[in-house]
C-alpha cells in the first residue's frame, strides 16, 4: 500500500474511534507518505488501528487533531516506523511491538509552519493540477 499527497480535512465529527486517516492489518512494506491531515474533532490524525504493521508513516503533516496525532495504541501492531513527521500536538501513541519513533517535530504554535519542509509538504498536497476540476463538479477540463 502506498498513500501519497493526500490532504484529507474536517474529519471525525461523530465518530471518537478513528482517526483520519484509519489502517488496519498485515501491510508488508506499506507506506504513509506526504500526507496533510487537519481538523480532526474528536478522533486521531493517522489510526493503524489493532494489527496495522509493517508501515512507515514519514513526512506528514498533521495538524489540529483532538486526540493523539498518531494512534498506534497496540503492541499487536509490528514494526513501524514513524519518522520526520510534523505536528502541532504533543499528543501521541506509539506502543507497537518493535516501532520506531524518530525525527518528529513538534510545533504547538503552528501554523503557520517555521519548518520549509512541512510547508512543501502541504504545498503538494491533495489533488494534482489536472484534477483540481473535481473540486467544482467537472469531470474534465473544460
Amino acid at each position: 500500500n502506498k498513500i501519497d499527497s493526500n490532504k484529507v480535512a474536517h474529519g471525525n465529527y461523530r465518530l471518537h474511534d478513528g482517526g483520519m486517516v484509519y489502517l488496519l492489518g498485515y501491510s508488508p512494506n506499506s507506506w504513509f507518505r506526504g500526507n496533510y491531515l487537519l481538523n480532526s474533532l474528536l478522533g486521531n490524525g493517522i489510526h493503524p488501528d489493532d494489527g496495522a504493521s509493517y508501515w512507515t508513516f514519514d513526512r506528514n503533516v498533521i495538524e489540529n487533531v483532538r486526540k493523539e496525532w498518531i494512534g498506534l495504541w497496540n503492541k499487536n501492531s509490528l514494526d513501524c516506523v514513524v519518522s520526520n513527521n510534523f505536528c502541532n500536538t504533543i499528543i501521541a501513541k506509539l506502543k507497537g511491538t518493535n516501532s520506531t519513533f524518530i525525527n518528529n517535530t513538534t510545533q504547538l504554535d503552528a501554523p503557520p509552519w517555521v519548518s520549509p519542509v512541512a510547508n512543501d509538504i502541504i504545498e503538494n498536497a491533495g489533488l494534482e493540477q489536472e484534477y483540481q476540476c473535481l473540486l467544482e463538479g467537472k469531470t474534465r477540463k473544460e
